[in-house]
């Protein structure tokens, strides 16, 4: 979902909140693909970003603490969506369901592609916007309370050298090819309703 919304963005199909176009999309900005062997990374990269926000005050405190820590080819970048729920910015909201971080996500994706629109800093637009970029990966991390910390990194390309780590279509206990486990969760079974 990461990639693609970004993707989304890149090839004009989502414009800024004002519903205007890009200059770079406009002149045919090419969509990045996902570089799945670094997905484990950025998540390590969000945990980092979030227990460093934890112990210093949470919001945005923490941001690119650990960026660059993982492997690119060629130009990096990295943006970061900072502390969201569980307390951060007074927003108790536990944001450990899939519709709930795909909600938060979209949400932060939208703010950081119009800053091209708005006064101010322009660092994730232009990030997002980089011709130069042709892959990326995403991390996620969460705390007890459900507070989440999103990252998306960018690179000029995908290194074969790297191993590509994925449990797509895979079964819990399945090498994930980079030598962890593949891990799943389930939806606990209703108990059974019976007569009284």
């Amino acid at each position: 979902e990461c990639i693609a919304r970004i993707n989304m963005y890149r090839s004009g199909e989502l414009k800024f909140s004002d519903g205007t176009d890009d200059t770079n999309v406009l002149a045919g900005l090419q969509p990045v693909v996902e570089w799945k062997g670094n997905n484990q990374c950025s998540s390590h990269q969000a945990m980092g970003d979030l227990w460093y926000s934890m112990r210093n005050g949470f919001g945005c405190e923490g941001g690119h603490y650990t960026a660059f820590s993982c492997p690119v080819k060629g130009k990096g970048g990295q943006n970061t969506c900072c502390a969201r729920g569980g307390g951060a910015f007074d927003d108790t909201t536990k944001i450990v369901t899939y519709d709930r971080v795909k909600e938060y996500l979209y949400h932060c994706l939208q703010a950081m592609w119009d800053e091209g629109i708005y006064p101010g800093k322009k660092g994730h637009w232009e990030t997002m916007r980089e011709p130069a970029f042709g892959a990326a990966f995403c991390g996620f991390a969460w705390n007890k309370d459900g507070t989440v910390w999103m990252t998306q990194d960018f690179s000029g390309d995908v290194d074969p050298a790297i191993p590509e780590c994925s449990c797509d279509g895979k079964a819990p206990g399945d090498d994930d090819g980079c030598g962890s486990r593949c891990v799943g969760c389930a939806e606990a079974e209703p108990a059974r309703c019976e007569n009284a």
